[in-house]
């Protein structure tokens, strides 16, 4: 029959020893292990029915320096060093016979149950920020987004120098020259047209003339001067082949015949 005892250890705190008695019952005759007490290298073993010494005892294998005390039912046996946990063979011995044997397990400090959760905290202070990370990969180019509003308009640039002095219409040539006859004024213009092979008359010059001057800028035939039925005139008027019209622009200064007239940098 075997019987399991609870023996406590102390190892600068005291540990929990379970031991199994492999002995016979506390009443039997038999020698029997009762129980085992173990002081940080110090072993006590509670006895009964052991004979005289002297005895040998085995902890874990090992033989220990005992000293058994008859009277007292007891026996001391110091350890070479303080066993770790777990579970060492304990055997008493005399004359080589082993009459007395018994496991005993050495376990840590024994643990009450868990108490129930406390308060949190409160929070501590913030950590120093860490270092930089590396730049990551460059993302995806988004969709290009919608074009903003047009802008308000600037304001108006100077006006660029003249050109040069273009042509007349396509295929039209002037006839400047008029009959000179005492008293004879003319005011009638004609012109050749290609696409024609033929002349044809346009819009007569508003004032009727001869010995007067011609010219042409920027596409336009300018009748200047010449004489009159009375005396000679001041007078400059325009003609714009593409309306056909003719338009009065400021007399000169003086009032000649016999003149002529010519275009340079884009003025008469």
């Amino acid at each position: 029959m075997s019987r399991n005892l609870t023996c406590i250890a102390r190892s600068i705190s005291f540990a929990v020893l379970m031991v199994t008695a492999y002995t016979a019952h506390a009443k039997s005759i038999l020698p029997a292990i009762y129980s085992v007490v173990l002081d940080d290298r110090t072993l006590t073993i509670h006895v009964d029915n052991f004979p005289s010494g002297p005895l040998v005892v085995r902890f874990g294998g090992s033989v220990t320096p005992a000293g058994y005390d008859r009277a007292a039912k007891r026996i001391v046996a110091t350890l070479e060093k303080v066993p770790t946990p777990g579970t060492y063979l304990l055997t008493v011995a005399k004359h080589g016979v082993v009459f007395a044997a018994s496991d005993v397990t050495i376990g840590g400090s024994v643990q009450g149950p868990a108490g129930p959760r406390g308060p949190q905290g409160e929070p501590g202070p913030a950590g120093p920020i860490g270092p930089r990370g590396e730049p990551g990969e460059p993302g995806i180019a988004g969709p290009p987004g919608v074009p903003g509003a047009a802008g308000p308009m600037g304001p108006e640039g100077p006006q660029g120098p003249s050109g040069e002095p273009g042509p007349l219409m396509s295929g039209m040539m002037v006839v400047s020259t008029t009959p000179d006859m005492t008293g004879f004024t003319y005011s009638e213009m004609s012109v050749w047209i290609d696409e024609l092979e033929g002349w044809a008359t346009r819009a007569p010059m508003p004032t009727g003339r001869c010995q007067f001057a011609a010219a042409v800028l920027d596409g336009k035939i300018y009748a200047v001067g010449g004489a009159g039925a009375q005396d000679y005139l001041d007078t400059v008027e325009e003609y714009d082949p593409a309306t056909d019209r003719w338009t009065t622009k400021a007399p000169m200064p003086t009032a000649r015949r016999e003149l002529g007239v010519a275009v340079v940098n884009a003025k008469l």
